[in-house]
Order: structure tokens, then sequence, then C-alpha cells
């Protein structure tokens, strides 16, 4: 039986994380059980002890965002190089791959400076199997190498099933009869994450607002996609929105389920939208947010941070998702999206499972 250790950033409050090991998990006890085992390694980006262990394994598959996002830092660079020098074999499945950047008067602005982007290349060079989530990672990393052999096997995240939520404590006897999910980060000063911008205070105003003007007639359920979003629960409590608690992805996945329209902020809030065909309107505010978005042709249901201004925000697209019509269409295309997703994922993990046993 072949052995592969997976690497990732796992069980530290990250649902991105959490779902790229749980659904590639998932596919090999599927479909590989007896031929290929899986154990987890889940690292602190911060730390370099992957070398340490290396034994006994036949293949080291870095997955989840949190890991390859920061690949120009040096622990990257000394995993792979540690890798290389031991003759270990490792790729990447179900990542996406960007660049840290800074807000100018020019636009947005890449930080990584040449001696990072060198580690970057070395480190994508030397992988043996890139399988990416979006075609612009994939594009990324083959100008970067001038590699033609890197897949795109759709995001995990378009793969989760919802999990009963019973047994989570949900009082839903004073629910309206419709939900409106909703995931906003940043709505505390003290989760400042580098990548929001500092006019998310713009989306948080806005946001409330549109709460109050809608809550007589919905119930609004804020769902959190990293453990710091929990963080907004006192503020979001206190004009009547229901908390759900940060857990598993299926659990995470059943709070979706529940809802009949959905606010995205954060990546994984968009993904799994997507993956329930819950029809949502996307704050973008980063690049994988746009990358994902643009992957799936929603463009069209979504705004930016930049056009959160004066009283354009949430009540300009949501009436649209009261027209029966244009909400059948939603959840047509995701659908039809999800579909190509799961298909992709399949036949990019089918490649991967065929070279790790062919060694």
């Amino acid at each position: 039986m072949k052995k592969i250790l997976y690497i990732g950033n796992v069980g530290r409050g990250s649902y991105g994380d959490d779902v790229a090991y749980a659904m590639f998990r998932e596919y090999i006890l599927k479909n590989y059980r007896s031929e290929i085992s899986v154990k987890l390694l889940s690292m602190d980006p911060k730390n370099n002890y992957v070398v340490g262990h290396t034994d006994g394994y036949d293949f080291f598959l870095i997955g989840g965002g949190t890991c390859i996002s920061n690949l120009y830092r040096p622990y990257a660079d000394r995993i792979a190089m540690g890798l290389k020098d031991l003759g270990k074999r490792y790729g990447f499945f179900g990542t996406g791959v960007f660049f840290e950047s800074q807000r100018n008067q020019e636009g947005m602005k890449c930080v990584a400076g040449r001696e990072e982007m060198k580690r970057t290349k070395r480190f994508i060079e030397n992988a043996e199997f890139i399988s990416v989530r979006d075609e612009q990672s994939a594009r990324f990393m083959r100008a970067m190498t001038e590699r033609k052999d890197i897949g795109i096997c759709g995001d995990p995240g378009l793969r989760v099933t919802p999990r009963d939520t019973y047994g989570l404590d949900l009082d839903a006897s004073s629910w309206h009869e419709r939900v409106i999910g909703i995931n906003i980060c940043g709505l505390n000063d003290q989760d400042r994450l580098g990548a929001i911008p500092a006019d998310d205070r713009i989306v948080r105003d806005r946001f409330s607002d549109f709460v109050m003007k809608y809550q007589s007639r919905y119930t609004f359920l804020h769902i959190p996609f990293n453990e710091l979003d929990t963080r907004n629960d006192e503020y979001l409590s206190s004009f009547g929105v229901k908390c759900m608690p940060f857990t598993t992805p299926d659990r995470i996945a059943g709070f979706m389920s529940l809802c009949d329209y959905f606010i995205g902020h954060r990546l994984y809030a968009d993904v799994t939208a997507a993956a329930l065909e819950v029809p949502f309107i996307s704050v973008a505010y980063s690049e994988p947010n746009i990358n994902f978005l643009t992957h799936i042709k929603w463009l069209q249901i979504i705004l930016t941070t930049e056009l959160c201004d004066g009283d354009m925000l949430f009540e300009d697209i949501f009436p649209y998702f009261e027209d029966i019509q244009f909400r059948l269409s939603c959840q047509k295309h995701l659908k039809k999206v999800v579909l190509e997703a799961q298909s992709q994922y399949r036949l990019e993990a089918d490649r991967l499972c065929r070279m790790v046993m062919e060694e």
C-alpha cells in the first residue's frame, strides 16, 4: 500500500484548509482504500518540521490555501528543498496561489520581492504533481515555470455535502419562513486581516442597515468560515442576527443548507454557497475571491469594497433574488458549475493516485 502524507494548515480555524483535506481524504477512502492511505501533518506556516516526518511515506501532498498562499516565505522553500535533498516526491492538489498585495494610489501592488519570487518558482518547479483549484492559479504557475502539466481540479469545497444540523441546539421556532445567510469578516477591529482593506467599515455599516431593513421578513444567520469570524458575534447579535458556531466543514455546510439566499465575504463562504446551489451575493475583497467567481462565471452578482459606496450594496442586488425566475436560473447555473467541478476533481485525483501507485 502506498502512503501519502498530506501537509496542510488543518484544524487551525480555517474552513478552506479543513475542507480541502476532508474532501481529499473522503475521495481516497471511497475509491482507493485498499491501495493508498493518507495521514495528515497539520502544520503552522510559521514553523518547519515537515522534514522530520518523512520516513515511510511515498508521496507528500501540500494542500489548502494557507500553505500555498505563503509559498514565497522561507519556510516553504526549506520544506521543498528538504524533501528534494532527501529524494522525496511532493506535489500540490486543490490549492490556489496568490501573492499578498497592498493598496496604494495605483491600485493593488504585489509585495513579493525578487528573491521571494525565485523561491516560489523553485518550489513549483521541483513539484512532481500540480493540480490547482482555478484557472488563474494555473496560469500563474505555468507562466512562472513554463510547465505544461499543471492541471485544474476545481475547488475541493465544491464537493462538500451538508451534515444534518441535529444536535447543534438550533431553536428555529421563532425564525421567519425564509432565511438569509451571511458571512462578513472584518466587522470587529480586532479582526483586521491583512487581505481585508481598511474600508470594510463601509461593508459593516451598509450590512447592518440592510439587516435592520429586512429583519421583519427574514431570519439572518451568520455562518463563520474562519474561527476569527466568531469575534463578530456580539456585534451581530445586537441587531438580531443568529450566530452559528465555527465547526466542521460538513456541519457548516449544514448551516448553509438552511439558507434561501446568502451574502458572502470570505472566499469559502462563496464556494460553499455555490456547492449547495444557494443563490448568493459576493462582497469580494481579495484576489482569490475574484479568481473563483471568474472561474464559475458569477461576476454578474458580485460587489467589491470599492463599489460599496453610498447606498450601493446589498439593496441593489437583493431584489433580484425575489424574482423566482432569476433565482431558478442562478440555481441552474450553480448546479452545472458544481457538476463540472466534481468531474474535474475526480479526473485529477485519479491522475494523482495513478502516479503515486506507479512508482
